[in-house]
């Protein structure tokens, strides 16, 4: 954004020869020359700046066939805890955020292995609970596959609990 006033100078032109004649013109008088000296230039300066954007689109988000998905100009995308995704409008069942519905998650990020090396992780937890009558819930592992989460097969966990 640039902005430019155009049309005058403020004075700045005319200012150095007024001023130059009225300080001549102050030395050629007598002692009693009272004669004002020419004003500054007003010089415009800009205290602050706001800009507000605003551009609409409409998304139709669903019954959208796989052809008209490719070509589209438009997406969507969520931001959860390991990372961004796509939501994929073709999904009747999208939501505006990530929906979680477990009671607690815990997240771990594992750098550099590769498949099909073997991870190892224990986790000691206190037994017991401030209510010796409250169920247990079922602890359901899985993994992040690109943008979509994955849950571990049986056969993965060599041991648990649940």
């Amino acid at each position: 954004m640039k902005i430019a006033l155009d049309g005058t100078d403020f004075g700045h032109k005319d200012y150095q020869l007024s001023y130059t004649k009225a300080v001549i013109a102050g030395i050629n008088a007598s002692k009693d020359y009272t004669g004002d000296l020419p004003n500054e230039p007003h010089t415009p300066q800009l205290e602050n700046i706001s800009l507000d954007y605003l551009s609409t689109i409409e998304i139709n988000a669903i019954n959208v066939d796989s052809v008209d998905f490719n070509d589209r100009v438009e997406q969507l995308f969520e931001i959860h805890p390991m990372g961004a995704g796509e939501i994929k409008t073709t999904n009747p069942y999208n939501y505006l955020f990530p929906q979680y519905n477990n009671e607690g998650e815990l997240y771990i990020g594992i750098k550099d292995l590769v498949p099909p090396q073997n991870l190892s992780v224990l986790f000691q937890v206190s037994e017991g609970s401030s209510d010796p009558d409250l169920t247990p819930p079922a602890i359901k592992w899985s993994y992040l596959a690109g943008d979509k989460w994955e849950d571990f097969s049986d056969q993965n966990i060599l041991s648990g609990f649940n």
